[in-house]
C-alpha cells in the first residue's frame, strides 16, 4: 500500500512540474521566492510531537497567460527536533594485553535529527497588478519524514573510532489550502527584457492535511540497559504552516 501511494505521489509531482514548466515558458514570466517556514503539528501529529518545525522553502512558478493564475512547484525542508546522548562504558580487553594496563573506556555519543521534506505542486490565484496583492493557494504533493541517526564511538585508551549513520524514512500524501499577501517593494528595469522586474515581500499561512506515516515522536529516543532505542509512531500528519519570505518576478 505504501509503495502504491509513493509511486502515485511521485508521478503526480512529475506531471505537476511538467505542466508548470510549460506554463512558465508560455507566459515568459518566472517567479521565484525563498521563504522561512514553520510547521505547527495538528491533530494526532500534535499529540505525539510537542516541538514546532522550522526551516526554509523555495517556490518557482509562472503565470498562466491572460489569467490571474500562477502554477508552480515548491520544495521545503524543516527540522522538528534534535537530541543526543553520551554514554560511557568499560570495554572488554582482548587476550594478551598487559594486565597492568587500565581497562579502556568507550565513549559513545548518539545524535538524532528529526526532519520533514515537503514537495508540492502549487496553484495560486492572485491579481495581476497592484502594490498589495492578496493570494489563495491550493497545494498537493508529499511529506517525507526523515530521521537521521549518527553514532560516534571512541575507545579512549586505544583511540579506535567508529562512526555510523542511518536513516528512518516514511512518506505521506500532503494536500491543503492557504492564503497570504504580497507587498511590492522595488521595481527595476533589466537590460534583457522589456517588462520591469519586481522584488516583493510575502507572508501567509497554510493548512496541510497529511495521510498516515511513521515518524519519531517525542520521548522515542532512550537508553535501556546500555542499548539506544529509537521508536516510531504512526498517525495522520497534518501541519499548520506559516511562512514569510522574499519573491523576485522576472
Amino acid at each position: 500500500m505504501r509503495w502504491t501511494i509513493t509511486i502515485t505521489s511521485v508521478l503526480a509531482c512529475v506531471v505537476g512540474i511538467s505542466t508548470a514548466s510549460a506554463q512558465i515558458q508560455d507566459a515568459g514570466e518566472v517567479r521565484a521566492d525563498v521563504h522561512v517556514t514553520m510547521g505547527i503539528p495538528q491533530g494526532e501529529l500534535g499529540d505525539r510531537i510537542d516541538n514546532n518545525a522550522f526551516g526554509l522553502a523555495a517556490l518557482i512558478g509562472g503565470r498562466v497567460p491572460g489569467l490571474p493564475l500562477i502554477l508552480g512547484t515548491e520544495v521545503g525542508f524543516m527540522n522538528y527536533g534534535t537530541d543526543s546522548q553520551l554514554s560511557i562504558h568499560s570495554t572488554v580487553l582482548d587476550g594478551g594485553i598487559d594486565p597492568d594496563l587500565a581497562f579502556p573506556v568507550e565513549a559513545m555519543n548518539v545524535g538524532v535529527a528529526n526532519n520533514v521534506l515537503l514537495g508540492h505542486f502549487v496553484v495560486r490565484l492572485q491579481p495581476t497588478e497592484g502594490v498589495i496583492q492578496p493570494y489563495v493557494d491550493a497545494l498537493a504533493g508529499v511529506k517525507s519524514f526523515i530521521t537521521r541517526v549518527n553514532v560516534d564511538s571512541d575507545v579512549i585508551v586505544f583511540g579506535r573510532g567508529l562512526s555510523q549513520d542511518s536513516h528512518s524514512t516514511d512518506i505521506a500524501l500532503s494536500y491543503g489550502v492557504g492564503g497570504g499577501i504580497e507587498l511590492a517593494l522595488y521595481e527595476y528595469q533589466s537590460g534583457w527584457k522589456d517588462d520591469p522586474s519586481t522584488i516583493s515581500l510575502h507572508g501567509g499561512v497554510r493548512y496541510l492535511f497529511g495521510s498516515n506515516a511513521q515518524y519519531v515522536g517525542d520521548g522515542s529516543f532512550s537508553e535501556i540497559d546500555g542499548r539506544f532505542v529509537l521508536g516510531t509512531v504512526e498517525s495522520r500528519t497534518d501541519l499548520l504552516v506559516p511562512h514569510f519570505g522574499i519573491r523576485v518576478r522576472q
